[in-house]
């Protein structure tokens, strides 16, 4: 997985993964609109991807429980057309 440098992720997988000795689980989602491009976007760390994405669909961005982690992670593509 490639850690955007402007993203903060880079910094939690070290602290989860590097210093814990743990490993990190993470939700990919695979999504062809626009607006989830949001998610890569270079946002300050207290601004959430999520929002920034809602604010350009001009809706909120359903979450669902991934099927695999235990995390939430945007429903799947097709349910948002």
């Amino acid at each position: 997985m490639h850690w955007q440098t402007h993203k903060v992720a880079a910094s939690h997988y070290r602290s989860k993964s590097e210093l814990n000795g743990t490993h990190m689980e993470v939700a990919v989602a695979w999504e062809e609109t626009p607006q989830h491009m949001a998610r890569i976007s270079p946002l300050p760390p207290d601004l959430d991807e999520m929002m920034l994405s809602g604010f350009i669909r001009d809706e909120g961005v359903e979450m669902v429980k991934a099927k695999t982690v235990a995390l939430s992670s945007p429903s799947p593509c097709g349910d948002n057309s």
